[in-house]
């Protein structure tokens, strides 16, 4: 059966712009967890309108329609019969609204669309149902976007960010959320670890639920963490194998220096120090069979230097397409690319 997408224009013309060849990786690595085999992936233009065009095996489950509802660039969706289009009903499946993303705006902030969409790929390439609720990590966390869009997915969220100021206004700004969207809630807050070298590393949490009743159900609550530490100590702020996926990205601009080795030191451009001392901890933290995909700035550091980091701490890098198909311009000084790596 042949199916076509409209996309959701975004948020900005730049993105959108990029879009095409983002949406066509993402929707070919979401089928691996489909009941329909698809074929034909490809982007066409009907009437001067930009589709993305996919043929099914079968007619479609009420599970692909989920995965599909899921994707970041799905605006509606159609079956192609006779010439003719047909609108199908999608059905939602959001835990938490999905404005919930763009209403925090703030210099610096990756596209809300291009973070789903990094979620999208770790989880449908990880050995993990996309429908349960999984656990995601933010190691570069900044002020929580990927958190936020976790929430949506029904997934338990926790990020990492050195920027005490960062946290505080990401908390305060879920608080907040929780708080209008009637979500029943309870926050607290504790220090997750300490040692000489570093401040205190403090984690904040706040489990959460849609309703009274649902909160009395310890499966139904869901919980959203943000720790203000260091990343390179993320095994000593979770559990071993906690993690399904692990997703960030990474700073790629001077706005966005990020800060290697000691958890007050200079901001660096370069991720390639950030990564190289983080990934064996954060490889400690994530469980086998679960993916981590990060976006970079591949002007900084090229993909093959790059993808050398996580072969050897073990990880099994995927280079080929769709794999391959990330990188897109940002601006003038930066090309973002997209690694993603599972471990075996």
């Amino acid at each position: 059966m042949h199916y076509l997408i409209l996309q959701y224009p975004g948020h900005n013309w730049v993105y959108y712009q990029n879009a095409e060849k983002l949406a066509l990786a993402e929707l070919s690595i979401a089928s691996r967890s489909m009941d329909a085999a698809l074929e034909h992936i490809k982007c066409i233009d009907l009437a001067g309108i930009r589709y993305i065009s996919f043929i099914a095996s079968t007619k479609l489950t009420t599970h692909d329609l989920q995965i599909i509802s899921q994707l970041s660039f799905v605006f509606a969706l159609f079956s192609e019969v006779e010439h003719s289009l047909h609108p199908l009903k999608i059905p939602p499946q959001q835990y938490v609204d999905p404005k919930i993303s763009s209403l925090l705006k703030y210099k610096g902030k990756t596209n809300e669309l291009f973070t789903r969409m990094m979620i999208n790929v770790a989880v449908h390439y990880s050995n993990f149902d996309s429908n349960a609720p999984l656990e995601l990590l933010d190691p570069v966390a900044g002020k929580g976007t990927t958190l936020f869009e976790a929430t949506t997915f029904g997934y338990h969220a926790y990020g990492i960010e050195t920027e005490e100021q960062a946290v505080q206004d990401g908390q305060t700004f879920f608080k907040k959320f929780l708080e209008q969207e009637r979500f029943k809630h309870a926050r607290s807050a504790r220090v997750i670890f300490k040692n000489e070298e570093h401040k205190p590393a403090q984690i904040t949490e706040f489990v959460y639920a849609k309703s009274k009743d649902e909160y009395k159900n310890e499966s139904l609550r869901r919980i959203l963490g943000m720790v203000h530490g260091s990343s390179k100590e993320a095994h000593n702020y979770f559990k071993k194998e906690r993690f399904n996926v692990i997703v960030g990205d990474l700073p790629y601009g001077i706005k966005h220096g990020n800060k290697a080795g000691k958890m007050y030191s200079s901001p660096t451009r370069n991720p390639f120090h950030l990564v190289s001392e983080c990934l064996p901890e954060w490889k400690k933290v994530l469980k086998k069979g679960g993916t981590i995909v990060l976006a970079w700035n591949s002007n900084l550091i090229n993909r093959k230097k790059f993808g050398d980091i996580f072969l050897n701490e073990g990880f099994e890098l995927c280079t080929e397409p769709p794999f391959d198909q990330f990188e897109h311009r940002v601006d003038s000084a930066i090309k973002r690319d997209v690694i993603v790596a599972k471990k075996r």
